[in-house]
Protein backbone atom coordinates (compact mmCIF):
# COMPACT_ATOMS: atom_id res chain seq x y z
CA UNK A 1 0.00 0.00 0.00
CA UNK A 2 1.60 3.54 -1.01
CA UNK A 3 -0.09 6.16 1.78
CA UNK A 4 -0.83 9.12 -0.24
CA UNK A 5 -2.26 12.17 2.47
CA UNK A 6 -2.95 9.37 4.67
CA UNK A 7 -1.80 9.46 8.52
CA UNK A 8 -0.77 6.05 10.35
CA UNK A 9 -4.39 5.66 12.20
CA UNK A 10 -5.38 5.83 9.22
CA UNK A 11 -3.34 3.14 7.72
CA UNK A 12 -4.12 0.80 10.86
CA UNK A 13 -8.44 1.33 10.35
CA UNK A 14 -8.20 0.83 6.80
CA UNK A 15 -6.21 -2.67 7.12
CA UNK A 16 -8.22 -3.80 9.97
CA UNK A 17 -11.47 -3.45 7.58
CA UNK A 18 -9.37 -4.86 4.73
CA UNK A 19 -9.12 -8.42 6.97
CA UNK A 20 -5.22 -7.39 7.07
CA UNK A 21 -4.29 -6.22 10.78
CA UNK A 22 -1.23 -4.40 11.63
CA UNK A 23 1.30 -6.71 14.16
CA UNK A 24 1.09 -4.99 17.16
CA UNK A 25 -1.81 -2.43 16.54
CA UNK A 26 -3.45 -2.68 19.98
CA UNK A 27 -6.23 -0.41 18.97
CA UNK A 28 -7.55 -1.60 15.97
CA UNK A 29 -5.10 -4.82 15.64
CA UNK A 30 -5.88 -8.76 16.14
CA UNK A 31 -5.53 -9.48 19.89
CA UNK A 32 -4.19 -13.31 19.17
CA UNK A 33 -2.01 -12.06 16.56
CA UNK A 34 -0.41 -9.60 18.42
CA UNK A 35 -0.10 -12.34 21.39
CA UNK A 36 1.90 -14.90 18.87
CA UNK A 37 3.95 -12.44 17.67
CA UNK A 38 5.06 -11.92 21.16
CA UNK A 39 5.51 -15.55 22.27
CA UNK A 40 7.17 -16.74 19.24
CA UNK A 41 9.62 -13.53 17.97
CA UNK A 42 9.57 -11.27 21.31
CA UNK A 43 7.71 -8.58 19.10
CA UNK A 44 6.29 -6.23 21.52
CA UNK A 45 6.12 -3.17 19.12
CA UNK A 46 3.91 -2.12 16.01
CA UNK A 47 5.35 -3.46 12.71
CA UNK A 48 5.00 -0.20 10.91
CA UNK A 49 7.49 1.93 9.50
CA UNK A 50 8.07 4.41 6.96
CA UNK A 51 10.92 3.95 5.43
CA UNK A 52 11.01 6.44 2.64
CA UNK A 53 9.47 9.98 1.72
CA UNK A 54 8.97 11.58 -1.39
CA UNK A 55 8.33 15.10 -2.34
CA UNK A 56 8.41 18.18 -3.49
CA UNK A 57 11.44 20.60 -2.04
CA UNK A 58 9.08 23.83 -1.27
CA UNK A 59 11.98 26.21 -2.19
CA UNK A 60 13.39 24.89 -5.04
CA UNK A 61 10.79 22.69 -6.23
CA UNK A 62 13.29 20.27 -6.87
CA UNK A 63 11.90 16.27 -5.71
CA UNK A 64 13.23 15.27 -2.70
CA UNK A 65 13.32 11.85 -0.88
CA UNK A 66 13.76 11.23 2.38
CA UNK A 67 15.00 7.92 3.46
CA UNK A 68 14.73 5.67 6.82
CA UNK A 69 16.33 2.62 7.82
CA UNK A 70 13.94 -0.09 9.36
CA UNK A 71 14.70 0.00 13.20
CA UNK A 72 17.61 -3.69 14.17
CA UNK A 73 14.51 -5.35 15.91
CA UNK A 74 12.25 -5.04 12.40
CA UNK A 75 15.05 -6.09 9.63
CA UNK A 76 15.82 -9.12 12.50
CA UNK A 77 12.18 -9.94 12.64
CA UNK A 78 12.12 -9.82 8.89
CA UNK A 79 14.59 -12.09 8.77
CA UNK A 80 13.49 -14.90 10.69
CA UNK A 81 10.36 -14.88 8.81
CA UNK A 82 12.67 -14.83 5.56
CA UNK A 83 11.66 -11.78 4.46
CA UNK A 84 14.43 -9.72 4.50
CA UNK A 85 15.27 -10.36 1.03
CA UNK A 86 12.05 -8.30 -0.32
CA UNK A 87 13.27 -5.27 1.50
CA UNK A 88 14.78 -2.70 -0.58
CA UNK A 89 18.42 -2.08 0.51
CA UNK A 90 18.27 1.28 1.10
CA UNK A 91 15.89 0.67 3.88
CA UNK A 92 18.42 -1.50 5.50
CA UNK A 93 20.75 -0.14 7.93
CA UNK A 94 24.60 -0.76 7.36
CA UNK A 95 26.95 -2.62 9.15
CA UNK A 96 27.56 -0.05 11.69
CA UNK A 97 23.71 0.87 12.14
CA UNK A 98 23.67 3.89 9.44
CA UNK A 99 21.15 4.80 6.87
CA UNK A 100 22.30 3.25 3.33
CA UNK A 101 22.94 -0.29 3.92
Amino acid sequence: MLPILFRDEYLVAIHKHIAHPIIGDATHGKGAHNRLFQQLFACDRLLLACTELRLIHPVTGLPLTLTAPLAADFCRLLGRLGWDGVVAQRWLPDQHGLPGG
